[in-house]
Parts: structure tokens; sequence; C-alpha cells
């Protein structure tokens, strides 16, 4: 589509760009259209996942994958409104084109792409620009969002075979070790990086997590990106049979710093296992979302031919691998932050740190505690969603796979279940070690401060002992007979030493004195305090 096309008064482009001047809500649209405004980005990529339904044709399954809007325009054409097939699109790395024509294809709500464009702070609240949508309203959605950490390590390895783009930009304090393979960064062992704009549009953050040394092993530093799918569903019109889906997802997330970049995304593959006769060349495990999921669903619905049928009757069932995807990763990270904990307690349990260490684990405690409270929210949200199967206005055509959805959904609620226990019981690790953390500072802070006490006291001892010399010798020198080098200077060495012995040996008798005279001083207090008494009762009987 051409830029006068998308200029028109009534072109979905400018129907965003309206929205977004009237309300917040739809605020990144500006940002998105803005900032992919005549910047060269790698083209937007898709896979097209075609299930025939059409009860009078063989049972047909078919993927494609194609680049750019061009094909995606023809790929739209070519759908006429008395086909029943069901179509599932996924788009890697949306573009403005790509918005324009699935929205005025299949006229979709804004605020689908408005959630998936937001990419707002998880965890710090600033600009109102994505109000959340209240209980009542979101049931009425017909599309839905998963958001999720992705993690990388960084290496020093050439990219990876599927890579897209070119490098990253930091945006921290933090810097890359030449040489050695290990990042070097401050104290807080985080900083921040964004996605080159020249490959993706939809700028994820992402923070960079270096883990501590364990008995002389050092780990890969980790890039930890904040990933979003989201999905929309709609029926065909012919008769209520057959639906149409879109899937929008993020690029894999790219690194480059001289000669260190990361490594695809960590995922445990959830397909089949495999097969030593057929050999692994048909295994992705390590591939981008994209294709991860058209892998899998060709593998599924082509070996079980009875899931075909079901996927035509119930969209969840094509849309349950991106729960397993999300599921692995949060997996991979409830992994990572149980490894600097157990690192941690490894260090207070072999070691002596210092005060500033303690402070630095207790800082990094605090910020694994705050995401672990994020992410417990997030794995509800994706539990829920299983629990409803998806959303309610999601395409449903007749009960015969509510069998087959109800076992899927059962089985991926209870790996949000066992992923929310997963987590809370880390957070839970998390706040122990707080606690002993800040035992470990009150104590160090203890020690620091007996140690100055002890430095104060021996500044005391050390004036105790010039004290008597500088009051004679001040006293003696009123009268110069008394002065060095005359006949009488004897007597400031006579009176000063013994002087300064008797006060040495008063300041080593004061505690013994002062417990001497405590007791008998209690016993005194105590007998006056019964003579009040008795007192108080003679007066009473007067």
């Amino acid at each position: 589509m051409s830029d006068q096309d998308r200029s028109e008064p009534h072109s979905y482009i400018s129907f965003l760009q309206n929205l977004a001047k009237l309300s917040c809500t739809y605020k990144s649209f500006t940002n998105f259209f803005k900032q992919t405004d005549g910047v060269y980005q790698s083209p937007a990529k898709f896979t097209l996942v075609t299930i025939n339904a059409s009860s009078n044709q063989s049972q047909d399954f078919d993927i494609r994958h194609f680049e750019g809007p061009a094909e995606l325009e023809e790929e739209l054409e070519a759908i006429t409104c008395s086909e029943v097939s069901c179509r599932l699109f996924l788009v890697e790395n949306v573009c403005p084109q790509t918005v324009s024509l699935l929205g005025e294809h299949f006229n979709i709500d804004p605020q689908f792409f408005a959630d998936h464009f937001n990419v707002e702070s998880w965890y710090r609240i600033g600009e109102s620009d994505r109000l959340p949508a209240l209980p009542s309203s979101q049931k009425l959605q017909d599309f839905l969002q998963l958001r999720f950490i992705e993690a990388q390590a960084i290496l020093k390895k050439s990219p990876p075979s599927y890579g897209i783009g070119d490098g990253l930009k930091m945006n921290g304090s933090g810097g890359i070790g030449k040489g050695s393979g290990v990042v070097v960064v401050p104290d807080d062992a985080v900083s921040f990086i964004l996605p080159d704009k020249t490959t993706a549009r939809v700028l994820r953050k992402a923070g960079r997590l270096t883990p501590r040394t364990r008995a002389d092993h050092d780990f890969h530093p980790l890039l930890l990106a904040r990933q979003a799918i989201t999905v929309w569903f709609q029926k065909q019109n012919a008769g209520g049979q057959g639906w149409t889906g879109i899937v929008l997802v993020d690029p894999p997330f790219q690194y480059s710093s001289g000669d260190e970049c990361c490594e695809p995304a960590e995922r445990r593959p959830f397909n089949r296992r495999p097969d030593w006769k057929e050999g692994i060349s048909d295994i992705m495990p390590c591939s981008p979302i994209r294709l991860a999921l058209a892998h899998h669903l060709e593998e599924i619905l082509t070996r079980e031919p009875s899931l075909l049928e079901a996927a035509q009757s119930n969209c969840f069932l094509v849309i349950g691998d991106i729960y397993h995807i999300v599921a692995s990763n949060w997996v991979v990270i409830d992994s990572y932050i149980n490894r600097e904990l157990a690192t941690v307690e490894y260090i207070l349990e072999k070691e002596e740190p210092d005060i500033r260490q303690l402070e630095i684990y207790l800082k990094e405690m605090y910020m694994h505690r705050r995401r672990c409270s994020k992410y417990c929210e997030l794995i509800e949200e994706a539990k829920q969603q299983c629990h409803d199967k998806g959303q309610s206005s999601c395409p449903i055509t007749s009960d015969s796979a509510s069998s087959a959805v109800g076992k899927l959904a059962q089985d991926l609620e209870q790996d949000f279940v066992y992923l929310l226990a997963k987590t809370h019981g880390t957070a839970l690790r998390t706040q122990k070690t707080i606690q002993l953390l800040t035992a470990l500072v009150s104590i160090a802070r203890g020690k620091q401060a007996i140690n100055e006490n002890h430095g104060i006291g021996r500044l005391s001892l050390l004036a105790m002992v010039f004290l008597p010399f500088s009051t004679v010798g001040t006293i003696l020198g009123i009268q110069t007979s008394y002065g060095p080098g005359q006949s009488t200077f004897w007597l400031f060495w006579t009176i000063s030493i013994p002087l300064t012995v008797f006060i040495l040996i008063m300041a080593s008798l004061d505690d013994k004195i002062g417990e001497s005279l405590h007791r008998p001083l209690s016993r005194l207090g105590v007998q006056m305090r019964d003579m009040a008494v008795k007192w108080r009762h003679v007066e009473q009987e007067l």
C-alpha cells in the first residue's frame, strides 16, 4: 500500500492517528508511527497457517512463509467471503503497512495493536499510556495478550544462523569487558538494553544481569528481554464456520558488541521426543517464536488428524503452544534467579563478606523480590486465560472439540499453577535471604561501632596518660626554677609519674568499684522503699 493511500482521511492509519490524539490509551500509535517513519528496517515476516474447514473437501493443512506487506496484500486479496477455511496469521516485526492491511480487511479493534505497541515499564508507573481494562470489558474483547521474560546468554561467538539485523545500543552505565569474555558491570549488576531501531519496530527493553562468581566459576551474562505476544480471533461470516486469527510476535532480541553477541532464547523444547531413526533435522527448540509455533502446529496436526477437526471448531487448540512457550520461558527465568540465590547463600556460608558487599547483595535481593512479585502477576494472568480457555469471544462452532480443548486447557492451567508455586517459593526464599542479610548488616554495623568505640577508648587512654604531665608541667612552669635544666626539674618527673600511675589504677578499678558499690546501694534503695511504704501505712492508720 502506497503512502498516498495511507494518508487518505478514511484510511485505517489515519483513524489510529486520530484516536491517539483523543485518548492516552492509544498514545502508543503516535510513538510507533513516529519512530518507524523514514527509517530502514527489516521487513515484516509472516507465516500463514491454513486449515480447510469445508465439508465437501478432504481435510487439508498448509503452512506458508513469506515476507513484506506486498505478499500479505496478495494473500488477503485471495480470500473470498465464500470461503470457510480457518486461517492463522503469525506476524513477526509488524510494520505500519501490515497494520493498515490487516486492520482494514478484518475491521480489527484498535486496542489490539495499541496493547502490543505499548512498551511501558513493567515495574515503574510513569505516564498513563496504558489504562488497564475492567474485567467486564475484557470479556467483550476479541484479543488477549501474554507478557513474559525471555532469557538469552551473552557469549563470545558468531551470531545465530537465523539472526536478524545489527547490534543493540546500551542504555546504562554497564560496560562490556574485552578479552576475558566476562561482563564488567557496576555493583548493582544491572543495565538496560534496547534493540536497534533498524531491526525491531517495537523497541522492547531488556535487562542485563551478570551472575555472581561461585567457587572460581564464571557464569555467562544474561540478557532478559521483555516480550509480548498479542492474539486476535474472529469468526468467518459464512454460516458461522471457520475463523481468522492473528498473532503478533516480536523478532528475536539480538545483541552485538564487538566480538560478543547473544545466543538464541533458552527454552525447553515442548514438541515430541526426538526419534533417533528420523534424525534431528525437524527439531527446532531454539528457533524464533513464529517458526517454533508453525513447526509444532504442523507436527501435531499432521501426526494427529483427530486434532485437525477439533482445531477447526475451537481456536484454543491452535494457540495452546503459545502458552507452552511462555511457560517454558518462565521456568528458565526461575532457574536463573534460584541460581543467583544459591550463589549468594554459598558466599554467606563459606566467606565473610564486608558490610559493603552485604549491602550490595541486599540490594540485589530487593531487586529479585520485586521482580518475582511482577512475575507472579503475569503468570496469574496466563493461568486465568487457560482456565477460561482463551477469550469468551473466541470462535467455537461446535461442541465436538470440547473434550480435547478441556484437556489441553487443564494441562496448561496446571503448568501455570506449578509455575506460580515455584515463583512464590522463589520469592519466599528471597525474603529469607533478605532477612539474613539484614541481620548480617546489623551485626556488621554493630562490630564496626564497637571497633570505633575501641578506637575512641584508645585515644582517651592516650589522653589520660599525657594529662598529668601536661597539668604538672603547666603548674611547675609558673616558676622558672622548675624548668628543664634547672636544679629542681626532677620534681616534674617525681610528681607526674606517680600521678599517672594512680590515674591508671583508678581507671582499671573503676568497673570493680562500681560493681562493689552497686550492690549495697541497691539494698539501701530497697530498704528505703520498704520504710516509705511502712510510714505510709502508719499515716493511714493514724
